[in-house]
């Protein structure tokens, strides 16, 4: 399944609003990370049925996006994901921050 075209802008928006789309920061290449994640989960929950939700804007806000909201509360420390499904948090907390283990 094709992502729409017009969730870039929101995904995009969503960083900023988060602090992880800023220059120095390589917001761009975040955005396009979690655009190729988020493709694979539509596709991927079609056939294993990973989360509930399956309208992709809504994926983008309630997985991807809320996902990443607590960025700023947490440091460099260990974490572990205990069962949010869809590996969200884990590999969105990766994909933005690469010194957490």
């Amino acid at each position: 399944m094709n992502l729409p075209n017009d969730l870039l802008p929101d995904l995009e928006d969503g960083l900023r609003e988060l602090g992880l789309h800023q220059p120095g920061m390589d917001g761009g290449d975040l955005a396009a990370r979690l655009l190729e994640y988020l493709a694979l989960l539509v596709r991927w929950n079609g056939a294993y049925n990973l989360t509930a939700i399956r309208d992709p804007r809504d994926m983008l806000v309630k997985h991807l996006l809320d996902s990443l909201s607590m960025h700023r509360f947490v440091g460099d420390e260990r974490m572990a994901d205990l069962g949010a499904g869809a590996a969200c948090p884990a590999s969105r907390w990766r994909s933005c921050a690469r010194a957490c283990r």
